[in-house]
């Protein structure tokens, strides 16, 4: 522990912080997406490319990645407008697969053997600005009037369309904007590792950040932040590279921690935003 890259442990807290956001984006209209390694990928392999290959400037690379990741992701919420339930977390899987395939068979970004190359672009403090700056946005998202046409869907689909919600582009809105975090989130993955393969994106990355989410609490985006920074902590600090018998405990551990939410705590962490009592305070004033 003593020997512990601590800088490395927060940067990679930072990204995962910022792929549980995009997943908890999609569940807070009702849409349970394990498509979320998948935008990742979408955003880290184009990305890469333009800066490796096309010399185009980080950043702007970035915002290009999460742009084709939405796109996927506006693509997908159409035929997910007419399902719910296990069966959109079967497209999304679908989705997710489709993805990873590509990039496997896909010979200019590397195929099975991957893509390498990146420049180490990715610091703590770019990656805790866009931390910052997505948590602002989810602060002002959760008061605006697509973040409570979000809150009504995720409610209820049917008494939200009698109230006059567009339930076309109140879902693909959040499909989008999702895919778009997660998209970005990748890119800054993939500049911090300089090396990914297809693999690296399959869908238990997917069901990692959902774990996150839960764990942390479903209500309010600041349960995907608590549960990240918790269950981060205790993979890195304590469990990596822990065996008993040769089976790593960290999966151990992590399903041991949902079964015990899941009897003890099953709205997570935080039911409720930590710091509406100081929002309640400055409307009083």
């Amino acid at each position: 522990m003593l020997n512990l890259d601590w800088a490395t442990v927060f940067l990679t807290m930072g990204i995962h912080i910022i792929m549980a956001l995009s997943f908890y984006l999609a569940y807070s209209c009702g849409l349970i997406s394990i498509a979320q390694a998948g935008f990742m990928a979408i955003g880290a392999y184009l990305a890469s490319w333009m800066t490796v290959n096309e010399g185009w400037e980080f950043y702007s690379a970035c915002l290009l990645g999460g742009g084709a990741a939405a796109v996927v992701g506006t693509l997908a919420a159409l035929p997910a407008l007419r399902i719910r339930g296990i069966y959109l977390l079967l497209l999304t899987l679908g989705l997710n697969e489709i993805i990873i395939v590509f990039f496997y068979n896909f010979e200019p970004t590397g195929g099975a053997e991957g893509f390498y190359g990146m420049k180490g672009y990715t610091q703590n403090w770019n990656v805790w600005l866009l931390v910052a700056v997505l948590l602002f946005f989810f602060d002002r998202l959760e008061r605006s009037r697509v973040g409570r046409a979000f809150e009504a869907v995720h409610a209820d689909e049917e008494a939200a369309d009698l109230m006059g919600v567009n339930l076309t582009t109140t879902k693909v809105q959040a499909f989008a904007l999702s895919a778009f975090i997660a998209g970005i989130g990748g890119a800054f993955w993939a500049h911090f590792t300089r090396a990914m393969e297809p693999v690296n994106f399959n869908v238990f990355v997917s069901i990692e950040f959902i774990i996150f989410v839960f764990v942390g609490g479903m209500r309010t985006y600041w349960g995907a932040v608590a549960g990240t920074v918790l269950l981060t902590l205790l993979d890195e600090v304590v469990l990596r590279n822990i065996t008993i018998a040769g089976v790593e405990l960290r999966g151990m551990a992590f399903g041991a921690i949902l079964v015990l939410m899941m009897i003890f705590r099953p709205e997570g962490l935080l039911n409720r935003d930590p710091f509406r009592f100081l929002r309640k305070r400055r409307a009083a004033a």
